[in-house]
């Protein structure tokens, strides 16, 4: 048996371990010459099996084979999405509130449905894309040498640690709400639920999931008209944190034309390296590198001189192009760089490909059909050319720091919430907004201003994205789509010199090729802050000025024996100015359709709150109320202006 063969013996078998016995006997791997129902590798010392009915041997097939699709979808689909930490809290909630008759209060699970639905079937169409490859047709069913993982990008990743520790924080305040609701203050259990429950999910950023997921699907959309199909929506996320680009064939170059030379200095003035890994011959994929400007020196390495792991991880981490490189060769190199701490993106268009694929954390197939490397790639285009990646780097960057950005509205809402319930903590006292308030709060201040906004970022040629250029660290006017645009860090950052540009065909690499294929300590933070970091420094001032203004109304009222339920609406009104404030923020510049967007969000909630006050439990407030409100929204608005230039100039000290 070949050393191919073994490697691909070994990798279906692990992967088959994990089904049942009677489905991983069906399917466990044979040689090409052993027929299903016959004895394992070679045969030798066991009895053949008796022969069975054609029929009845189909049948029995056909219901292992069965057997093994639910399991698996059972597992890697449902299971997947549903049994994660934020949706098992998030509907333990629903239900805690379900059984104790707040039914009003428990209208944030159509988010979290919302959520599930999504996941799943994103998922499911996936799946049945890659069964029409990993499972031949007319195989017996056999499981292709190709294994499907499950990949998350940096900001998934950030988003999930997040959350998680947002839950674990707000878990702990709610929990001890409702002990001193319950068992100090004699509070009714629907009342301690309430509390409780409102704490907790105020500070978990269901939203953000969705929101996640609507980037994933607008990107693809907006790829798809642009000639590349995108078959797992994730990878577009992934793609903006890329470090090693493989490119797995040389014609992929195409004849060096500019837009295949803009695409390659676009990705090493970034900072990413690139590989050529290929099973051409060393000395004539050598002189193609020269030409596209990925290598400077005489430098390749021989695949085929590679004997032992030591070898091959030490010419990958320190070559930039591998010549006679077999399939499996491809694959273990991917898998190199992976473990190196490294975000890969294979491009590949040849069937030798497959196997590197699938191990990368992104692939991009160029083919002209699919069903082989177009397949089971990510992303492929059937036609087209090298510069098709650089415009889908170029549009995955875009949605991150779109998502980044809006972000921040989230972060002010859960932080907010976090303090508040320290407050009522510490005071012991009722947890004082309700979840059908900061519904209404999350309505008007985050679910519907941030799709239209997300898309208008990115439909909007000429304007900056959300943030203002100076908080992204670029010159003002200048955008995504601008072709003379420098890099979101200054050349003295980069490692380049003054002055070049990324249509200057002069300038160096962002690092030396010598040291970039190794880890350099900078993971999740190589082209940006990390996201928290991004979110505290936008979402913190709002965040601090709305929770002293509610918390210094409510002492006033209690100390004064206001009416507890006008100062509590007014406490409402008191965060959604402060959401509206961070809102604006966003915007800036402010535009035709900013403006817009505000007063229909403005409106609506004002709307909701005079006709529909009662059904969100707001209360009419007393003119002694609506006059103090007017003082601290003035007061409100001036501690904001404060905090932001606090925060700002506290992040620029740190930087420095």
């Amino acid at each position: 048996m070949s050393d191919a063969t073994k490697e691909k013996t070994q990798v279906v078998a692990e992967e088959m371990a994990r089904l049942p016995a009677i489905v991983y006997d069906f399917y466990r791997p044979r040689p090409e010459s052993a027929k299903p129902g016959e004895s394992g590798a070679d045969g030798a010392g066991e009895k053949p099996r008796q022969k069975t009915p054609l029929l009845q041997k189909k049948a029995v097939q056909k219901a292992k084979w069965f057997i093994g699709v639910v399991f698996r979808k059972l597992q890697e689909i449902y299971c997947h999405n549903i049994c994660t930490y934020s949706n098992m809290v998030l509907i333990g909630a629903v239900f805690l509130l379900c059984i104790s008759g707040a039914f009003s209060q428990a209208a944030f699970g159509i988010l979290v449905f919302l959520n599930l639905v999504i996941s799943i079937f994103s998922d499911r169409k996936e799946r049945k894309r890659l069964e029409k490859v990993l499972w031949k047709e007319g195989g017996e069913g056999e499981l292709d040498e190709v294994v499907v993982r499950r990949r998350k990008s940096k900001l998934e990743k950030s988003l999930d640690a997040y959350g998680r520790r947002m839950g674990a924080v707000a878990g702990v305040f709610g929990l001890v709400l409702f002990v001193q609701a319950f068992m100090f203050r004699n509070e009714s259990f629907r009342g301690s639920v309430v509390s409780m429950c409102s704490a907790f999910v105020a500070a978990m950023p269901i939203g953000m999931y969705v929101l996640n997921h609507f980037a994933n699907f607008v990107g693809a959309a907006r790829l798809s008209k642009k000639g590349l199909k995108v078959q797992d929506k994730r990878a577009i996320m992934r793609l903006a944190g890329t470090d090693v680009l493989c490119v797995g064939d040389s014609s992929l170059f195409g004849e060096f034309d500019s837009p295949v030379m803009e695409a390659l200095r676009a990705f090493q003035d970034d900072g990413v390296r690139v590989i050529l890994i290929s099973g051409e011959e060393p000395e004539a994929l050598l002189e193609k590198a020269k030409k596209a400007g990925i290598v400077e020196d005489g430098r390749c390495v021989d695949a085929a001189t590679l004997n032992d792991m030591d070898a091959m991880r030490k010419a990958v981490l320190r070559s930039t192009v591998i010549g006679n490189a077999t399939s499996l060769q491809k694959s273990i190199f991917v898998n190199i760089l992976r473990e190196s701490g490294n975000m890969v993106t294979m491009v590949a268009k040849g069937e030798d490909d497959c196997a590197a694929v699938q191990n990368a954390d992104v692939s991009v197939g160029f083919a002209p059909r699919e069903g082989d490397t177009a397949g089971l790639s990510d992303m492929y285009a059937k036609s087209g050319g090298f510069d098709l990646l650089a415009t889908a780097y170029e549009e995955s960057g875009a949605l991150n720091q779109n998502l980044r950005n809006l972000s921040s509205l989230f972060f002010m809402k859960n932080v907010t919430a976090l303090l508040l319930a320290l407050y009522a903590v510490v005071c012991s006292i009722p947890y004082p907004v309700t979840l059908s308030m900061w519904t209404l709060l999350g309505i008007f201040t985050i679910g519907i201003p941030s799709l239209p906004l997300f898309l208008y970022t990115l439909s909007d040629a000429k304007r900056p994205l959300a943030r203002s250029a100076s908080n992204t660290g670029c010159p003002d006017g200048y955008t995504l789509s601008d072709a003379k645009r420098p890099l979101a860090r200054s050349a003295s950052n980069t490692g380049c010199p003054d002055g070049y540009t990324l249509s200057d065909a002069k300038r160096p690499p962002a690092r030396s090729t010598s040291d970039v294929g190794c880890p350099d300590g900078n993971g999740d933070k190589k082209h940006e802050e990390r996201f928290l970091l991004k979110s505290i420094k936008n979402g913190l001032p709002a965040a601090l000025a709305g929770t002293v203004a509610v918390i210094v109304l409510l002492r006033y009222g209690i100390m004064f024996d206001l009416d507890t339920d006008g100062t509590v609406t007014a406490a409402v009104l008191l965060l959604a100015f402060a959401g509206f404030l961070m809102l604006g923020k966003l915007c800036l510049p402010i535009s035709s359709f900013d403006v817009m967007l505000l007063a229909i969000c403005v409106a609506g909630f004002l709307c909701c709150f005079v006709f529909c006050g009662p059904l969100f439990g707001m209360a009419v407030m007393n003119m002694r109320i609506a006059m103090l409100l007017v003082l601290f929204l003035i007061a409100e608005e001036s501690l904001y202006r404060l905090l932001c230039f606090l925060v700002q100039k506290a992040w620029h000290g740190n930087s420095a």
